[in-house]
């Protein structure tokens, strides 16, 4: 700030002032003249104003003029400078106010330090203390400071601004019009038709602004390619809402969240380049006639995902090279496999519910790395559970009910009916008495189920999606 006397911490976001003895006493006499003389200026009688070669009067201890503007550069009682053994003299005296600062110390003495403030999201203290979002409107996301920009069908790229209440028409308009390294895009309620493919930069969010995920829907393909540094930059994320066509990914991490895909026969919902990271938490992919996912090298994880009814003519993910993670999801009448890995690629699927599956629900190439497939619930499959090699997967602790045995040998299988609520309506829940409660091996658990209920609810985790 300029300002030679100025703590670490800034003034001027306090609401009302507060005296530079509040936090600096002197250790012999805390008063406000030792104060004045340390710092140089101030009337103490006069609750620390500073009167200037105009006649105005400043609150030194918010750093604001009478009107509220801050204060760029002002006299000091004195020459210059305050002298940098007396700021270093004033700043290392502090006292414990009781309550936490954001600085990398524990100020309230509860052993716990920085736990009042939200580095992931708060602005004024965005990754670290005191790196504050400029404005307008700051947002801290993920650690990073976002610029953002509304769309709408109805909107303009002419006369709007890209404000909620005047939003832009197209995202191809908002990604060119919004500054900064890191930008979200809010889609209001509607269909945004895509004139063609759109390149969208690392560290981009578009977020569906619906009340649900049903409410935007977006019709067009998105490439999100060519992110220096590649899958270890922070990545983009797309949330909330439905997508009718593809998105491609290339040397970068793409979170979808809460998406619903409904791509066209023919073309992978997402396509995957070597070096790319994609991961699917809590999607919907119904109905779908064409595959979820075809990666060449990369991560892909689907996470407390449910994928009912799709058609694909081969498998919904194909996996070559990578690894895909596949937890905590429900996939119910699909027509082919639900995952094809090969090529050095390795599979790891645990605590998922699998039924009705019209062939074969996982399978592991030659040429792929050992799978883990453990903790899950196979039932009432038309075909097996897992294809491979003798030794192509850890496949253990699984319950496998109305369903043709696998090529692969199973260890320590769960045997019994895991006695759903209602498979007919979709409702794979666990019912009383079910055979996979409290049955899974703690190795291979996790903190919730689908619905984020937290596990275990008994003595011991269920196997499948669900935690009874």
């Amino acid at each position: 700030t300029g300002y030679g006397w100025m703590p670490t911490f800034a003034h001027t976001v306090r609401p009302a002032g507060r005296a530079c003895t509040q936090c600096h006493p002197d250790d012999v006499d805390s008063n406000a003249a030792r104060v004045a003389e340390t710092y140089g200026f101030g009337d103490p009688s006069r609750g620390f104003f500073l009167t200037d070669d105009q006649g105005r009067e400043h609150d030194l201890t918010q750093a604001r003029a009478a009107n509220g503007d801050p204060i760029v550069a002002f006299p000091h009682v004195g020459s210059g400078l305050v002298p940098a053994d007396r700021v270093a003299r004033a700043m290392a005296v502090r006292i414990d106010t009781g309550q936490e600062r954001c600085d990398g110390e524990d100020d309230d003495g509860d052993g716990a330090i920085d736990e009042d403030f939200r580095l992931l999201s708060d602005p004024r203290h965005c990754g670290a203390c005191d790196v504050a979002c400029p404005d307008p409107a700051p947002i801290c996301s993920v650690r990073r400071c976002l610029t953002r920009a509304w769309v709408s069908p109805d909107g303009d790229n002419i006369q709007n601004d890209g404000s909620r209440a005047a939003p832009y028409r197209t995202l191809s308009h908002a990604l060119a019009a919004v500054p900064g390294d890191a930008r979200r895009i809010l889609l209001l309620p509607g269909v945004h038709t895509l004139d063609g493919p759109i390149d969208v930069p690392a560290q981009v969010e578009i977020e569906g602004a619906g009340l649900t995920r049903d409410d935007v829907i977006l019709d067009g393909v998105l490439r999100f390619a060519d992110a220096p540094g590649g899958v270890g930059q922070v990545g983009s994320e797309i949330r909330r809402l439905t997508l009718r066509q593809r998105v491609e990914v290339t040397l970068q991490s793409l979170e979808l969240f809460d998406v619903v895909f409904v791509a066209p026969g023919g073309s992978p919902a997402v396509l995957l380049a070597e070096d790319a990271s994609v991961g699917l938490i809590q999607a919907r992919v119904e109905g779908a006639r064409s595959q979820l996912v075809r990666a060449t090298g990369g991560s892909v994880r689907v996470l407390r995902s449910r994928l009912l009814d799709n058609r694909a003519p081969a498998a919904l993910i194909e996996q070559r090279g990578g690894r895909l993670v596949i937890s905590n999801s429900v996939m119910q009448a699909n027509s082919g496999p639900i995952a094809d890995v090969d090529d050095g690629a390795r599979l790891i699927a645990t605590l998922n519910t699998i039924v009705e599956t019209a062939a074969l629900s996982l399978r592991v190439g030659e040429a792929a790395a050992p799978a883990i497939v453990v903790n899950n619930i196979f039932a009432f499959q038309q075909g097996a559970a897992l294809d491979g090699p003798a030794d192509a997967a850890l496949f253990r602790n699984n319950l496998v009910w109305a369903s043709p045995p696998s090529a692969q040998p199973q260890g320590d299988p769960v045997e019994g009916d895991p006695a759903f609520v209602d498979r007919a309506a979709g409702d794979l829940h666990l019912g009383p008495g079910s055979a996979a409660i409290d049955r899974a091996d703690p190795v291979f658990g996790l903190d919730t189920d689908i619905d984020q209920r937290p596990r275990p609810q008994g003595a011991a985790s269920d196997l499948g999606a669900f935690e009874r």
